[in-house]
């Protein structure tokens, strides 16, 4: 992956973007969000002489994929990389005055604002020019030559080193903070978690970012590095919808042991349910939390006790207390919770491997097919543990209080793990050979430095 020729330009522009994120982060805001006007502003360029010059004729003379889907989804698995970053949203969300409010809009914001300018610069540059005479090292220079303005292709090809610096930046802002993380957990050297009181930096781990980037840059070919980096962030996505899965079945309270505060009484009997649960003094007509749950319920005059605060679950629907504690309490422990995340994360892969891999070519055996089913028939059988096991009851004891409120769980994380899943197949074996040599690098530092230093087990 050794580039024929050191990108001395490259390592410039890592310089550059480092020197303002050092200096601060409202520095490094102001820069990136003057890097963001221009972008947009060319990206909005590019838009309107596309209506103006191009011509819809374009789309009809040619096949709308060469290709077929097999080609779609190699451009998609390569075009990942254009579409990251909102991830960096959830990077430095600690920094957010209202994180729980903030980062969802702002993900869902800025994810919908790219895939319209990407998709509005796409028509427009395939109005332009038929998309098979496009030269793929230079798609707009190409684009304005053919429809006889070739200045503004200039212009354009101009962003593309803004794009670049205001990419940079973004990552410059973000990496050191998951490096900060590491070495606050200690995972890796504690000195590069070591904030500056002055900018409120991570100036060791920017550092450090920056030093590694720089080398990488200079040395690297960029189609290699843009496919570890793309391989890296599906492995993550996947990875993250994994964790929704287990976080949102694994906080309920499993143990058959009171979880109550003082103040609202204890209960002898929690095998009988929230109905049958015996009030030692607590004042009829307030609430009070089941011990064995922690769900909120009423207490009303005549002894009955409504539960209809206490067990809301993802999709809205209502959990007696013996379903709720026979299926996750004793029948599908935080353990089974686990080994179904990880089956069905397994079967997912080697589902998509099959796929991506197997039937790639114009025959496919049947040992493949045969595969491929038995793979299949595992996602299902797993994913339904998932839609039968109740999930974490949404209240607000400290039970709860770390419960992730994505909505449509489990549909949602396992439809993630499937698309990623798919997207990691369609990129090269020696992509997948280069990230293991990453993974195997990580892993030395974790068992030699890591584990010996990490702070979990202490808490």
């Amino acid at each position: 992956p050794v580039s024929d020729y050191p990108d001395f330009l490259a390592l410039g522009v890592v310089i550059v973007v480092t020197i303002p994120v050092v200096m601060g982060v409202e520095i490094s805001v102001k820069g990136l969000f003057l890097l963001l006007v221009l972008n947009i502003s060319i990206l909005s360029f590019v838009m309107i002489t596309g209506a103006m010059w191009g011509d819809t004729s374009t789309w009809t003379d040619y096949p709308f994929s060469i290709d077929g889907i097999s080609g779609v989804g190699t451009a998609t698995a390569e075009l990942i990389l254009a579409y990251t970053g909102f991830d960096y949203i959830a990077i430095c969300s600690e920094e957010a005055l209202n994180p729980r409010r903030a980062v969802p809009i702002a993900t869902l914001s800025s994810v919908g604002i790219v895939l319209a300018l990407y998709e509005g610069v796409t028509i427009a540059l395939t109005m332009l020019i038929p998309y098979p005479l496009l030269d793929a090292d230079s798609p707009f220079i190409s684009a304005y030559d053919y429809v006889g303005h070739s200045w503004a292709g200039v212009v354009v090809s101009s962003g593309a080193l803004i794009a670049i610096f205001g990419a940079s930046i973004s990552a410059m802002i973000g990496v050191p903070r998951l490096i900060y993380a590491m070495a606050s957990d200690g995972l890796i050297w504690e000195r590069l978690g070591r904030v500056n009181k002055t900018t409120q930096v991570p100036v060791p781990a920017t550092i450090a970012v920056a030093s590694l980037s720089g080398v990488l840059a200079l040395l690297l070919d960029y189609d290699d590095t843009s496919q570890m980096y793309t391989i890296g962030a599906l492995i993550s996505f996947f990875l993250v919808a994994v964790a929704m899965l287990v976080m949102r079945y694994t906080e309920v309270q499993t143990e058959l042991q009171p979880k109550l505060d003082d103040s609202y009484g204890t209960f002898e009997n929690c095998d009988d349910g929230i109905d049958q649960g015996e009030q030692n003094g607590h004042p009829s007509g307030e609430s009070w939390r089941h011990p064995c749950t922690g769900a909120r319920a009423r207490i009303y005059e005549d002894g009955r006790t409504s539960g209809e605060e206490a067990f809301g679950t993802g999709a809205g629907r209502r959990v007696d207390i013996g379903l709720l504690r026979s299926r996750a309490g004793i029948f599908m422990t935080d353990e089974r919770i686990n080994l179904a995340a990880a089956v069905l994360s397994v079967s997912v892969l080697a589902m998509s491997a099959f796929v991506g891999y197997g039937m790639g070519g114009d025959t496919v055996s049947t040992g493949v097919i045969v595969c491929t089913v038995i793979s299949g028939i595992a996602v299902v059988a797993s994913a339904a543990v998932f839609y039968i096991v109740p999930q974490t009851p949404w209240t607000d004891t400290p039970a709860s209080s770390n419960v992730f409120r994505l909505r449509f769980v489990p549909t949602v994380p396992i439809a993630s793990m499937i698309s990623c899943a798919m997207l990691l197949m369609q990129l090269s074996y020696v992509a997948w050979l280069r990230c293991f040599v990453w993974i195997g690098l990580g892993l030395i530092v974790y068992f030699v430095y890591g584990i010996k230093h990490t702070k979990y087990p202490s808490d």
